[in-house]
């Protein structure tokens, strides 16, 4: 099923556990590729998310509003970005866009917040037996098995 209350979301996966220790959620630019790359080697890896203790979304916003007003050959990069974000949600299955704007040209504070507002009622839906529901940013690397034992 895809989330339609919070917005467009292509986490139609199954939840391997409906109940998992903590919830987490990256919020991370449309565009970050290399940085939700780098996190996809390192905390993505370890044994609290591998055993679905922690689940794990990246979390991009799905109004982007330059591709909206944006026509001819001047947003031709711009589509290309856009279209490598979808292969990369349908390849990885890890990434969860939910309303908020997002992408160049958006104040970051408020991209930030609107995206911060739609993971947590997603999360919330998406997993209600959750201990916990926690985000955190793409620059940030979170020790998740030390946080995991901590909240055990």
């Amino acid at each position: 099923h895809k989330e339609r209350s919070v917005a467009r979301s292509t986490d139609d996966r199954p939840a391997a556990d409906p109940s998992p220790l903590l919830a987490m959620g990256m919020i991370s630019a449309p565009f970050a590729a290399g940085r939700r790359r780098q996190v996809r080697k390192t905390m993505l890896t370890l044994r609290t998310v591998t055993r679905n203790e922690t689940v794990f979304r990246f979390v991009v916003g799905s109004i982007l509003p330059q591709l909206d007003r944006c026509h001819g050959a001047a947003c031709a990069a711009d589509r290309v970005k856009h279209q490598a974000l979808r292969e990369e949600e349908a390849h990885f299955g890890d990434l969860v866009e939910l309303e908020g704007l997002d992408g160049e040209g958006v104040f970051n504070c408020c991209s930030c917040t609107e995206k911060l507002h739609s993971w947590m009622r997603y999360a919330l839906s998406r997993w209600p037996g959750a201990l916990y529901i926690g985000k955190t940013e793409d620059d940030t690397y979170v020790q998740l098995e030390v946080l995991a034992a901590e909240m055990s």
